[in-house]
């Protein structure tokens, strides 16, 4: 419809319905003039028309470490030298430390074809394990002098961020693809460092040595602005379609400036910026959503006030005979009055401790893990003889109980194409923890509701995780390599931030609680996936957790 001539007819019969009451066709079509007016990439009423039906993106919020999120790309502040070729800030060196630690084939292919210390990248894993503070001042220069080997990309026209120059997209979508990436090629989310320096926040033309406060916040939003058209543009052309079936591309920001920024002050200040500014950005772009990282409590509370005002205004505006396109968070407008409520008795429950939670497949797959159904197909393309799907011999119809009994005789009675001999429980453990990557959004914002107790079936750690990386701005260390999370890193002190896992790791006294019912892939041997094994469950290990979770 949006293809042919009849406008009129379509705003008439299709789209006033779906419009706000006070809408009428005359109204729609001057929205449709300002639209085409405003922006320069809508030419034709029908894009016009296309942008003003179309869901608006979504600025999220949750409480976590910016280089552990689930998204298509993530801004990593620090001070950029263009001569020096070179990132230097305390997010980027973590995330540098983490690509020596657990990557070190993607970060030889970021160093460049001419690199060649790949002997060195030994040395550093090994200097690295020593701690975060600890060796010698030379090997702290040493470590210091790699931040600056990585080549980077700088850009005419954004002069406030730069990309690795190397990035490996052609694998990684055929990872995405096909699964064929070569071993030990983990996928990251694509890095876009930004300047946060107050060095470089003075106004053009300015003679201060130190911006002003609005100056500083000004520079600090050029860059968030600059990142999100960076990326898009980048992904784009790069990656023609979001990760883990998403329908937009995500984008992570940290709180810009206010760690090694010296902006600290001004949190209050960069929050309401970033979310006004963010607003405009996904309502302009119709394929994006940006989510802001906050690295401790105060912070998330913080970012949660400024939403919730935005939320308060549009409801008391709900009657205005307006779509702006930059009305901030005007995908708030999509909750009919029935969603409100649920909302708010959730919101309710929530606060007086009374909601619990059960996890799904679902949460997971936002971050590119697969179904149970899809799990054992994967596991079945480990026996075919290139891996292919059309190389199956068990159909999508088949009962997902009777394919797991089937793959367990197979497991157990021959090594697949590699030689590889692991019953199914393995395979299932390997699988998802070399796949495993971050937590999902959809993680971070349920871990983040007050909510005492949570019931999965999931056999990942993607819960451990989000939750050890909470408030990461008072913690030392967490886990890098997102795979193979070791369970021993949450923090077992009885407070209500700690979270004890059922029946893996208890701890008494923990603030919150998660059961694992049907396993978890830390230990193998204890996934339930098998008929037998859910017989086995009924009989005794459904008992056993229950008296633990009392």
């Amino acid at each position: 419809a949006l293809a042919g001539d009849n406008i009129d007819a379509l705003v008439e019969e299709v789209i006033t319905p779906i419009l706000p009451s006070t809408l009428c066709p005359n109204d729609i079509r001057e929205l449709l003039d300002e639209q085409q007016y405003r922006d320069a990439s809508i030419h034709t009423e029908a894009q016009a028309l296309k942008r003003l039906v179309s869901p608006p993106g979504h600025v999220f919020v949750i409480n976590g470490s910016v280089c552990d999120v689930s998204v298509d790309a993530f801004l990593c502040p620090g001070t950029l030298s263009k001569k020096k070729n070179s990132v230097a800030g305390t997010i980027f060196r973590r995330w540098y430390e983490t690509l020596c630690d657990t990557n070190a084939k993607l970060l030889s292919v970021l160093r460049g074809p001419d690199d060649g210390s790949s002997s060195g990248g030994g040395r550093r894993r090994r200097s690295r394990s020593r701690g975060n503070s600890g060796g010698s001042d030379s090997e702290m220069r040493q470590r210091r002098s790699i931040y600056r080997a990585l080549p980077m990309k700088h850009y005419e026209e954004y002069d406030r961020v730069c990309t690795p120059k190397y990035w490996p997209w052609a694998e990684f979508w055929r990872k995405d693809e096909f699964d064929a990436a070569t071993s030990g090629l983990f996928r990251v989310p694509y890095l876009v460092a930004g300047e946060v320096s107050i060095e470089r926040s003075c106004a053009k033309g300015s003679n201060r040595a130190v911006p002003s406060e609005q100056d500083h916040i000004d520079a600090l939003i050029e860059t968030v602005r600059q990142f999100v058209l960076v990326s898009l543009e980048e992904l784009r052309r790069e990656q023609p379609r979001p990760r883990a079936n998403r329908e937009r591309y995500l984008l992570a920001l940290p709180v810009v400036g206010t760690g090694g920024g010296n902006a600290g002050d001004l949190t209050g200040q960069v929050v309401s910026s970033m979310m006004l500014a963010l607003s405009e950005l996904v309502a302009s772009n119709t394929d994006v959503d940006c989510v802001i990282v906050c690295a401790d409590l105060a912070t998330f509370s913080h970012a949660q006030n400024v939403r919730w005002r935005m939320y308060e205004k549009i409801l008391s505006n709900k009657e205005a005979n307006s779509f702006d396109i930059i009305e901030p968070l005007s995908s708030f407008r999509l909750f009919t009055p029935d969603m409100r409520d649920h909302c708010a008795e959730l919101a309710k429950l929530s606060s007086r401790g009374l909601l619990s939670m059960f996890l799904g497949a679902g949460v997971p797959m936002g971050a590119g893990l697969p179904s149970w159904r899809s799990l054992l197909l994967a596991i079945e393309d480990q026996f075919t003889p290139n891996g292919r799907p059309d190389e199956r011999m068990l159909g999508r119809d088949v009962d997902p109980l009777l394919v797991a009994d089937w793959l367990d005789v197979l497991c157990k009675s021959r090594p697949d194409r590699e030689g590889k001999r692991a019953d199914i429980k393995q395979r299932i453990a390997d699988f998802l923890i070399e796949r495993s990557g971050y937590p999902s959004l959809l993680m971070y914002l349920l871990a983040a509701l007050p909510c005492k107790s949570y019931v999965t079936q999931n056999y990942d750690m993607h819960i451990e995780r989000a939750f050890t990386c909470r408030n990461i701005a008072e913690k030392k260390e967490v886990a890098r390599r997102p795979g193979a999370f070791d369970i021993g890193d949450v923090s077992a002190a009885a407070d209500d931030s700690s979270l004890s896992v059922i029946p893996y790791r208890p701890v008494k006294g923990a603030g919150r609680w998660v059961l694992k019912m049907h396993g978890c892939t830390s230990e193998p041997d204890s996934i339930v996936v098998t008929s037998s094994d859910y017989r086995d469950y009924e009989r005794g290990r459904k008992k056993a957790l229950a008296g633990l979770v009392q």
